[in-house]
């Protein structure tokens, strides 16, 4: 698929390091299965529930949000010393999904949506550096849970073209991905709605990453809104 000219410059890199991965994926001959990927939830929840950690202990101010001031030492802790200034503030700006709604500043799940664009930067381009001590440096655990959020994108978004459409889900209802029968409820209004964040019609990969946190039962806690937590099995 050709990339979108709209696109940003570090969403260009985000979509290419999308691609890279399913290139590697493919040529490992790596069929992806969601289901697998639900039976891993409890493993990517505790490896998530320490980015939880580092959000709040980043948080400098308590103020429940990540600033761009606190950005620099997050990443730190994150990736090390190979993250630029320039390349700080641009994922932090894709990051911050709901900026026009309430104060600018990256809550837990868009903490999580950080983290996962940035490992995939690190990982595709290779440029980071890993020094002993970061979380992707020491935790394999964090890693194959970042591993497990891209595989499960790409199962909705099989050609990688950086996007999903609600076409989209209904194919991976029917495809060959051996997901043993998965219900319509990922084809419901409900469901659509709370990928979709900023009502486009479709879902980025950072939209993805911000629900998926929600699948994996991580914000029981969440005292801002009141949700029915989602377990594996209301999935499929």
């Amino acid at each position: 698929p050709t990339i979108d000219n709209s696109l940003s410059p570090i969403e260009r890199r985000i979509l290419l390091g999308i691609r890279a991965t399913k290139d590697y994926l493919d040529q490992k001959g790596e069929k992806i299965n969601f289901q697998r990927i639900v039976l891993r939830f409890q493993k990517i929840h505790d490896a998530l529930d320490k980015v939880r950690e580092a959000h709040e202990a980043i948080d400098v101010d308590k103020s429940g949000k990540i600033d761009l001031s606190e950005l620099h030492l997050a990443l730190k802790h994150l990736f090390g010393d190979g993250v630029s200034k320039e390349d700080a503030e641009a994922l932090f700006q894709i990051s911050d999904l709901n900026a026009e709604d309430d104060e600018e500043g990256l809550d837990v799940k868009e903490f999580i949506v950080l983290c996962t664009v940035g490992f995939i930067l690190a990982d595709s381009e290779e440029t980071a550096n890993f020094a002993e001590g970061s979380l992707l440096a020491k935790d394999k655990n964090f890693r194959n849970a970042m591993m497990d959020i891209l595989k499960a994108y790409l199962i909705f978004d099989r050609s990688a073209k950086g996007y999903i459409e609600e076409a989209d889900l209904a194919k991976m209802l029917t495809n060959d991905f051996d997901d043993g029968g998965a219900t319509q409820l990922l084809l419901t209004d409900e469901r659509w709605k709370e990928l979709d964040v900023d009502e486009s019609g479709r879902v980025d990969f950072q939209e993805f990453v911000y629900a998926f946190y929600r699948w994996c039962s991580l914000d029981e806690d969440d005292d801002d809104e009141e949700e029915e937590v989602i377990e594996p099995g209301e999935l499929f």
